[in-house]
């Protein structure tokens, strides 16, 4: 009896077998497919690429229009040392003025992104350069900003001649009386402050030393 249960048993498994896995048997089982592999990221640069958190994806400067006369390169640097990056700005500043030296306006910024990197003494030499091309109240300001300390003295005579191109430019009075202040001249510090006040009540250096004139 056992010897016909098991040969029962055998012919049971191979037709089982039969059906499921031979080829070309009716009910023949197929493998489902395997589902493709959804990544966790779009390919690199496309718009659904999604980016791991606390991984910000390298940002370009805008492309805003240039001043009219601007070289080429000019809007860019603007726009980096607008984001924050010096260094940016001064790969595109350095190549303006190996082709045009004289340009006023790739001078200052040139010293606006030194100023950012630490490096005062090339902040002062491209603001000498650039007041002496084309002066401005804005170009007088950060030459007088930047040697304040070293030579207070000079960087008020250069903030009069900021006050003779721009009268009423708060900015220019606000610095004064922070020159002034550090001298330890309260009242030409309260003076000159008095008038920043007067010709813009926002102006935040005026309103800083407001309170420390008190």
């Amino acid at each position: 009896m056992l010897r016909a249960a098991a040969g029962i048993a055998i012919v049971v498994g191979v037709a089982f077998l039969a059906a499921v896995w031979w080829p070309g048997v009716e009910g023949e089982y197929v493998p489902p497919p395997r589902p493709e592999e959804t990544p966790l990221t779009g390919t690199a640069g496309s718009p659904d690429a999604v980016v791991p958190p606390g991984t910000a994806a390298k940002s370009h400067p805008p492309s805003p229009p240039g001043k009219a006369g601007d070289p080429p390169g000019l809007a860019e640097a603007r726009a980096w040392e607008d984001m924050d990056q010096p260094g940016k700005a001064l790969e595109h500043l350095d190549r303006i003025l190996a082709r045009e030296p004289e340009n006023a306006e790739a001078l200052y910024l040139r010293g606006r992104a030194h100023l950012k990197i630490a490096m005062p003494r090339l902040a002062e030499r491209d603001f000498r350069a650039a007041v002496a091309r084309e002066p401005t109240a804005e170009r007088y300001e950060a030459l007088a900003d930047v040697i304040k300390m070293r030579d207070p003295d000079e960087a008020i005579e250069i903030l009069q001649k900021a006050r003779e191109l721009a009268p009423d430019r708060a900015r220019t009075y606000a610095l004064l009386a922070r020159i002034q202040y550090r001298l330890g001249r309260l009242a030409e510090a309260r003076e000159a402050n008095d008038l920043a006040l007067e010709k813009d009540p926002t102006d935040e250096l005026a309103l800083r030393m407001r309170d420390q004139l008190r």
